[in-house]
């Protein structure tokens, strides 16, 4: 399919990753890479709905897309169904790149703030800090006290391995 899209035939794009589908319909490429092609052709609602399979079938490789599901579901007026799906797998699995998603599905800086916190409470990571931190500098919201303090967790945990003698 990327070959064919790279020479310019989108049919045999499409006909390849349909292909894809009935030979392995479990499999998370061909729902990942339909869903980003459609994506790239401007197909918003298309692009939802593969990346909504993707969730159904293998939650587990949702991750890999969840920013492009996020950024599709903007662009086609979808953004309060893809933020309930994303908040559902959140819930049950917490990443980074979840968490990266329904922050471009918020439109509130304090509560893109809030959900930051809570991520770094629970796994004070280098993502989320960054984040926080870019969330800070755009001057949407003024970082405080709580802030500092979940930084600094965070930076602390990554440079722990760094912290020994040589």
């Amino acid at each position: 399919a990327e070959e064919a899209d790279a020479r310019q035939q989108p049919e045999a794009a499409a006909d390849a990753l349909r292909q894809a589908r009935a030979a392995a319909p479990l499999a998370a490429r061909p729902l990942v890479d339909s869903g980003r092609r459609h994506a790239r052709l401007g197909e918003q609602a298309q692009a939802m709905a593969a990346f909504s399979e993707l969730l159904a079938v293998q939650p587990g490789s949702f991750g890999l897309v969840a920013r492009d599901h996020a950024a599709s579901a903007l662009a086609c007026g979808g953004q309060d169904r893809a933020r309930t799906q994303i908040e559902v797998l959140y819930q049950r699995a917490p990443s980074a790149d979840l968490l990266a998603a329904l922050a471009l599905l918020e439109p509130q800086p304090a509560l893109r703030r809030e959900r930051l916190r809570a991520h770094l409470s629970l796994q004070p990571g280098l993502g989320a800090a960054e984040q926080l931190l870019a969330l800070g500098a755009s001057g949407e919201v003024a970082l405080d006290r709580t802030d500092a303090a979940a930084l600094a967790t965070a930076v602390g945990r990554a440079a722990l391995p760094l912290r020994r003698y040589r």
